[in-house]
C-alpha cells in the first residue's frame, strides 16, 4: 500500500508531501476505505489539458482529474491516479475563496 506524490510542475511550488498523504489517509478513513496504490501528480496547464483531451476528449483546462485503477467494494480498497493542475487550483481557490 502506498501513496505516491509526484511533482511534474515546471515551476517550483511548495508541496508538503507528508501533509498531503495525511489528508488522503484522513479522507479514506472517513469514507471507510483503504488505499492500495494512489499516485498524486502535480502538473502544469499544458499537461492537464493533454490528459483531459486524451482521456475525456475535452480540450480545456481543469484543476483535477482522477483515474480509478481498481476498486474492490467488498474489501473497501481503492487505487488510482490523481492529476492536479497547480495553476488551475490556485486560480479556482481565488475564484471560490478557498484554500
Amino acid at each position: 500500500m502506498a501513496i505516491t506524490i509526484i511533482n511534474q510542475h515546471r515551476v517550483a511550488i511548495p508541496i508538503n508531501h507528508s501533509q498531503i498523504k495525511n489528508q488522503v489517509k484522513k479522507i479514506l478513513t472517513k469514507e471507510n476505505l483503504k488505499e492500495k496504490d494512489i499516485a498524486i501528480a502535480f502538473v502544469d496547464k499544458k499537461e492537464i489539458k493533454k490528459l483531459n483531451k486524451k482521456f475525456l476528449r475535452k480540450s480545456r483546462l481543469t484543476d483535477v482529474l482522477s483515474f480509478e485503477s481498481s476498486q474492490n467494494y467488498y474489501k473497501k480498497i481503492v487505487s488510482g491516479d490523481i492529476a492536479i493542475c497547480t495553476d488551475a487550483a490556485v486560480m479556482n481557490s481565488k475564484i471560490f475563496k478557498t484554500s
